[in-house]
């Protein structure tokens, strides 16, 4: 098995799911968003995403 991150950079995110990092972006903007992590405050903010939670919610989604 293969050591994979749990923890991705919308980046990372991005290249995984094929999805742009402007839609990344404004998917993490939305207060609903299961598979972001943030982090630091409202200057200096990270987005993190959660494998798994991405990868579940997209096979779950019909439309982007």
């Amino acid at each position: 098995m293969e050591n994979e991150k749990v923890l991705l950079s919308i980046k990372e995110a991005s290249e995984l799911s094929g999805l742009g990092q402007s839609k990344l972006y404004e998917l993490c903007r939305q207060p609903d968003c299961e598979f972001v992590i943030k982090l630091g405050d409202k200057k200096l903010k990270k987005n993190l995403i959660h494998r798994a939670k991405l990868l579940a919610w997209l096979d779950g989604v019909k439309e982007i």
